[in-house]
């Protein structure tokens, strides 16, 4: 479950230090309503956890479950987007004078580790975090040189030192450099089998949503609105049909048509602050409001499917990421024994007594 003091903190911070004091005397009532659907005093789930988040940020109300999409799509998307406009032709992502084109990104995605590219393909908001993040980088970047900080005589040893970092990263990850026709299909066959109780397909649920849109960084008068809604559907949702108010007040047109439901799912393709929620529930039992990116989800769980135990034929995309990662591993730990072993390090222990005391007088 969320914490719901994460919404109530935002909205007084950001409504009170407006000097809308009109809102204050609404804060309680919302108080009330965190306290009434048990968020208060919650920690809040880890998002590093998440394999799938939500997939919009148009604003129009976000689904809640991110839509899947398949390594091939994400391939055909990079290769049909033009390259930077200040080559001749569309960029992917702008920020005022900067801009980062489809091969520039085709290379920031090549450089990333196999598991996360992979992940790419379950993940249709992650390519757009990754164009965002490459151009407040550049934007950064922009203004240090701007401002001659590169050249400044204390940034130089640093400069010089983070150069050398990279480089040292780089090469290892290189020693680490698994062959293409790794592994063979006799060691995808034996590690399944030495292996197969841990390949299990994940558990199901088809859960029905009401949803309030609040997404991040929402204004303040949108995010009284959204708060207040919740409020409304937490006060009649004891008393009323959930499919009815569903087609009645969820912001998310899909769902919303169909009484919220949003059909049966496994729960590594639904956002981890809702498989939170409903793991949690019996079937006909009702959570929230559950907090995500995009807004608040009042959800109830309709149906619930156990994990099964994947064939060799399912696992073998997983098993595949596995065994190179481990690969990897070992090819980089074998360079750096290699190297231990060629050219020992020897510390002079009395030297480096005698400069541990200079350093802590």
């Amino acid at each position: 479950m969320r914490s719901w003091c994460d919404t109530i903190g935002a909205c007084e911070s950001t409504l009170l230090g407006s000097g809308a004091h009109r809102v204050a005397a609404s804060l309680p009532r919302l108080d009330a309503l965190a306290s009434m659907c048990g968020f208060a005093g919650r920690r809040p789930v880890n998002r590093k956890s998440a394999l799938v988040s939500a997939s919009t940020t148009s604003g129009s109300g976000a689904a809640l479950l991110a839509p899947i999409i398949c390594t091939a799509l994400l391939s055909s998307l990079l290769l049909l987007v033009g390259c930077s406009r200040h080559g001749g032709t569309d960029a992917v992502g702008e920020a005022g004078e900067i801009s980062l084109g489809a091969a520039e990104l085709r290379e920031i995605v090549a450089a990333l580790p196999e598991t996360e590219r992979r992940a790419l393909a379950q993940d249709p908001a992650a390519l757009e975090r990754i164009v965002r993040a490459e151009l407040l980088r550049r934007t950064i970047l922009e203004d240090a040189r701007a401002a001659g900080f590169d050249k400044e005589a204390a940034t130089q040893p640093q400069l010089e030192r983070a150069r050398d970092d990279a480089l040292v990263r780089l090469w290892v990850k290189r020693q680490g450099a698994v062959a293409e026709d790794y592994p063979t299909e006799q060691d995808l066959q034996a590690a399944f089998a030495a292996n197969s109780a841990a390949f299990t397909a994940p558990a199901q649920y088809r859960v029905a949503q009401i949803f309030v849109a609040l997404p991040n960084g929402a204004d303040s008068a949108r995010m009284l609105a959204a708060l207040r809604k919740a409020e409304t559907v937490a006060a009649r949702l004891p008393n009323e049909d959930f499919s009815a108010l569903a087609r009645e007040l969820s912001e998310h047109a899909p769902s919303a048509a169909t009484g919220g439901d949003v059909g049966m799912l496994p729960a590594d393709r639904m956002l981890p602050e809702i498989v939170v929620a409903v793991r949690e529930l019996e079937p006909g039992g009702t959570a929230g409001p559950v907090r995500t990116a995009q807004g608040l989800h009042f959800v109830r769980l309709l149906e619930r499917k156990p994990g099964a135990a994947l064939t060799f034929d399912a696992a073998r995309e997983q098993l595949v990421a596995a065994l190179r990662a481990r690969r990897a591993q070992e090819l980089e730990q074998a360079y750096l024994a290699r190297l231990d072993s060629r050219t020992p390090a020897a510390v002079d222990e009395i030297a480096l007594a005698k400069l541990r005391e200079a350093l802590v007088e």
